[in-house]
């Protein structure tokens, strides 16, 4: 496929295709390319997951045993170990043995009582990373949060980030996604699925650095701002209806340029996104390549496949999107591509 970005043209080739005679997955949810090139993640009905060019292994069933999480919430890299979340506040560690990955020990994550339901995690400099809206205070008129929560690896907490201020009219962040990566200069990059914009942290200072606003492509639909709301415009159906919720949730998930990955890869020293176009004449997706330094969108690439992680100038893609939005897949491809100009 050829895709044109101003006078300049590039071509996003595929090099690999895994294949696999497996039950079609039911929902893509965090992932990540491993040092040794697999994809690790956590996709129903398998749930913890590693995925190599010749198999897909369950390390992680769902259930409380040692190798089993309960209601999981995301997966990040410790190390050479991975760490899956629980929403109750667990952390289960689990390390690479010969034939796969199995259990290691748990911590709990000591936090506020209020809910706090994290979205993605990442551990550097010794501290863990989780970006997600950690309420601090609640009232019938205003809630404060956090949206970054930094422990050691003990399970303390010992930083909270980004705080925030929600008034009741304003939308709910703790219904979005956030995103967190590990950056180049010894930096963590956040943020939101709602706006195209960046937020850079220094894991030493535990301080925000800087906040830039990203280029986006003339198909981008913006979400609007009472979506995380109860004023919803023409939500589908009505509220109690059988599905409303899941039916909302789909239609403006959907519907709008929300951003669904965020990766830093140095090989091309390039900041990643993907997010939807919305727009019945392009593919369904486009990754946006920017350049590190400059945040410059370098490259425009679109693909009908959804994005599950980049390494070393390598996109990691799962066929034809992620059953959880995009349908019913039937088949179990992952595609590898590079940029080829």
């Amino acid at each position: 496929m050829v895709i044109s970005l101003s006078a300049q043209k590039v071509q996003l080739e595929r090099i690999d295709q895994w294949k696999f005679d497996h039950e079609p997955l039911v929902y893509i949810g965090n992932t990540y390319i491993s040092k040794d090139n697999s994809i690790i993640g956590i996709i129903r009905d398998v749930w913890g997951t590693e995925i190599t060019k010749t198999e897909i292994k369950q390390f992680a069933g769902y259930g409380d045993g040692p190798n089993q999480v309960i209601f999981p919430t995301m997966i990040f890299s410790y190390g050479n170990d991975i760490v899956i979340h629980e929403l109750a506040g667990r952390i289960k560690i689990f390390t690479k043995k010969e034939g796969g990955y199995t259990f290691k020990n748990s911590r709990w994550l000591k936090k506020k009582e209020l809910p706090f339901i994290p979205r993605q995690g990442v551990f550097f400099e010794n501290r863990i990373f989780i970006a997600g809206p950690q309420d601090l205070k609640q009232s019938q008129q205003s809630c404060q949060y956090a949206l970054i929560s930094v422990y050691d690896e003990k399970g303390n907490l010992i930083k909270l980030l980004m705080e925030k201020n929600w008034e009741s009219n304003q939308p709910h962040y703790g219904d979005m996604i956030y995103y967190i990566s590990v950056f180049k200069n010894n930096q963590l990059v956040f943020a939101a699925e709602n706006e195209p914009s960046i937020t850079l942290i220094s894991p030493k200072s535990m301080e925000v650095v800087k906040e830039v606003k990203l280029q986006v492509p003339s198909f981008y639909k913006k979400m609007p701002e009472k979506f995380y709301t109860s004023e919803l415009t023409s939500p589908p159906g009505k509220v109690g209806d059988p599905g409303y919720f899941l039916k909302m949730m789909e239609t403006y998930k959907t519907g709008y340029s929300m951003i669904y990955n965020l990766y830093f890869d140095a090989n091309q020293n390039a900041l990643i996104l993907q997010m939807r176009t919305c727009d019945k004449k392009l593919k369904r997706y486009a990754i946006l390549v920017y350049n590190a330094d400059t945040f410059k969108l370098e490259h425009t690439l679109y693909t009908d496949d959804y994005l599950v992680g980049v390494k070393d100038g390598k996109f990691y893609c799962f066929a034809n999107g992620n059953p959880g939005w995009d349908g019913d897949i039937d088949d179990v491809v992952f595609n590898i591509y590079r940029v080829k100009k």
